[in-house]
């Protein structure tokens, strides 16, 4: 049997590697033209898409998942019903203080 990621996982995984690996200065942050100071770096999604053989629209897609919900929902939906592609694009697409609900650890209180 092979083990792969949830959709929250890889979203989760994506975001965090991208900051350490910008932090070392081993590929540029986002899609787009290079800096002239950044001329040689590639941009993260396709330095991870050639790493790991998939397509580079699937590194960004879970890349702006990662990064667009709040990681203490990401850890709560992952390996639930909700840890679906659809469920995590509805979710990018609310504000973040929105996507917090009582009872998940870490999220400050949201007001009603």
């Amino acid at each position: 049997m092979r083990a792969e990621l949830s959709d929250a996982q890889r979203a989760d995984h994506h975001a965090r590697r991208e900051a350490i690996m910008v932090r070392k200065g081993l590929v540029r942050s986002g899609p787009g033209q290079p800096k002239k100071n950044s001329d040689k770096l590639s941009a993260y999604s396709a330095t991870a898409a050639a790493e790991l053989g998939v397509d580079e629209r699937t590194v960004r897609r879970d890349l702006s998942r990662g990064k667009k919900i709040a990681p203490e929902v990401l850890s709560e939906v992952a390996g639930t019903d909700l840890d679906k592609g659809v469920v995590l694009d509805r979710l990018a697409a609310t504000p973040i203080s929105q996507q917090c609900l009582a009872g998940i650890k870490g999220c400050p209180a949201t007001a009603a």
